[in-house]
């Protein structure tokens, strides 16, 4: 039996569009949601069955659902039992946290562990979860939390020191106690100006490293 989707109105593409656009929605809802886009354009259940990679009884419900109901329909009925401790909004809120660089909220390392997304959800968010339910939020919305952080090499100091041409000091002067003389730092390079050679330089350069 052939079902389409039924008229959206306007208010309901802009929800739509936006649940779509949105860091952290649930797989779960984002597959239902793509199945009412492609049966607005209409596709028919096999065909959206195929694309989506679901059975034709699965992208035939969830139509009907949402004709019945409309997008609330979409999401999961209330179960028997506990009341869920997070709503949606404070899953958005725990994946934006999550696709954030840790530098760009003050934090002194590169990447995420669960440990410390907890640790940072508890003290700077007041979001108490567990490592398990942590896990569980950022895998239903396909988070990519592990992302590290390259830092960027800083360019080395360039010390340029101008020398006369051809001083026979400088055959017994060594690169390193020129370095203390002149107040230079571990790790920079050191340039001779003022009529030394490039053969000078690469001497220089060759007892440096």
């Amino acid at each position: 039996m052939a079902a389409f989707v039924r008229r959206l109105t306007t208010e309901e593409k802009q929800a739509v569009r936006v649940l779509i656009g949105t860091p952290g929605t649930r797989r779960r809802l984002l597959q239902r949601l793509q199945i009412i886009v492609l049966s607005a354009q209409g596709l028919r259940v096999a065909a959206i069955a195929r694309q989506l990679g679901v059975s034709e009884h699965t992208a035939r419900f969830w139509i009907v659902r949402f004709n019945a109901l409309g997008l609330p329909g979409l999401h999961d009925l209330p179960r028997p039992g506990a009341t869920p401790t997070y709503g949606e909004e404070t899953r958005r809120r725990i994946c934006r946290v999550a696709g954030q660089s840790p530098a760009a909220l003050g934090q002194p390392f590169d990447c995420w562990t669960l440990t410390r997304l907890v640790t940072y959800l508890r003290t700077r968010a007041g979001i108490a979860i567990s490592r398990s339910r942590l896990q569980e939020i950022l895998r239903d919305a396909a988070v990519d939390w592990r992302r590290p952080v390259q830092p960027v090499a800083a360019e080395p100091r360039v010390h340029r020191i101008a020398v006369p041409a051809r001083d026979p000091r400088l055959r017994r002067l060594r690169c390193q106690t020129v370095y203390r003389r002149r107040g230079a730092i571990a790790g920079s390079r050191l340039e001779l100006t003022n009529g030394a050679s490039r053969a000078r330089q690469s001497e220089w350069a060759d007892r440096d490293g």
